[in-house]
């Protein structure tokens, strides 16, 4: 067997019980508009580029136009000086910009604290919402709702998606950080996750060691390019439907979208996934969640083994899909 048997036990307690009706509401979390001023440096990767290029490259929720716009309104400066839009940025140098009123987008107000342990809190993370700041997001992130309910400091051991809903673990210590984060980056730590995925594979279960790089913007590809560096997904089939699979996903190595973009070269996007559904060509980012979740972390050095059922959600689309 390529994964541990914990997707297949998650597996038949959804398939025992009758899926229960989702609610017609879902509790959001909104916060009122702010000014906000957010700044960076240029690094050598994109110097000899227009400060409206550079904006659009890296924050592609708006289009050059835009973004050039607003270093017309002397919104955007470089070392604290007003420039056109097509001044052309050095490395280091110091970028700021100010919006006058900042309107996050919402996220799920149901962040679920599942454990606290030595030095560290396990949670259900809901999707979308980022784990930290950065982009459109500084107040509706997981770091800054659980440190209004008293969780601080935290402290960031590894990835999740913000359209990716499932298990995190976040350390309250720099001591046991630092053990975490060396524990992720040895595979000390069982990650498995679930996708719901379009088509049937014809496998039970597959590898697959495709290197992973960056596109461009957010998105990222299989490719042996410049830049790509090695991956290692397995994957086994979980449950057929009509059109649709569930699919056990177990990361060996921890590559931005190594999961989203390996069900892609595979032929099995995540159904839901629209930047990388067939050959899209999506720039915006996405602000909904994905049918992605991380059900299983195993913490060998701490004797606990944290699961979450998989979706009923995505069963009912199974087999509404049958009908």
């Amino acid at each position: 067997m390529l994964l541990s048997d914990a997707g297949t036990s998650i597996l038949a307690k959804n398939l025992k019980k009758k899926p229960e009706p989702s609610g017609p509401f879902s509790l959001v979390r909104i916060v009122e508009p702010y000014p906000f001023t957010y700044s960076f440096k240029v690094k050598e990767s994109n110097i000899s580029i227009s400060i409206s290029r550079l904006f659009y490259i890296r924050f592609p929720f708006r289009t050059e136009e835009d973004w050039a716009k607003r270093v017309e309104l002397g919104y955007i400066k470089v070392n604290g000086e007003t420039v056109s839009p097509d001044f052309v940025v050095k490395v280091q140098d110091q970028i700021s910009h100010y919006s006058p009123s900042v309107r996050e987008p919402s996220v799920p107000d149901n962040v679920k604290v599942l454990f606290e342990g030595n030095g560290f809190i396990v949670v259900d993370k809901p999707a979308p919402m980022p784990v930290h700041a950065g982009g459109r997001y500084h107040k509706n992130t997981l770091i800054a709702i659980l440190s209004e309910q008293g969780y601080a400091p935290l402290h960031v051991v590894h990835r999740l998606d913000a359209v990716t809903s499932g298990l995190m673990i976040l350390a309250t210590t720099k001591e046991k950080a630092g053990e975490l984060t060396q524990n992720f980056q040895t595979s000390g730590i069982t990650k498995v996750y679930h996708a719901l995925v379009k088509g049937l594979p014809d496998w039970e279960e597959i590898k697959c060691d495709l290197p992973v790089r960056r596109d461009k913007g957010f998105r990222f590809t299989t490719s042996d390019g410049s830049g790509a560096k090695p991956a290692l997904t397995e994957f086994r089939c979980l449950h057929r439907g009509k059109t649709g699979s569930i699919i056990e996903c177990k990361p060996v190595t921890g590559r931005t979208h190594q999961i989203r973009v390996h069900l892609k070269a595979l032929g099995y996007p995540i159904a839901n996934d629209f930047v990388y559904l067939n050959d899209s060509k999506v720039t915006t980012l996405q602000n909904r969640p994905i049918f992605l979740q991380q059900s299983v972390l195993g913490l060998p050095t701490e004797h606990n083994n944290f699961e979450i059922p998989i979706p009923d959600d995505w069963f009912r689309i199974l087999e509404d899909e049958a009908d």
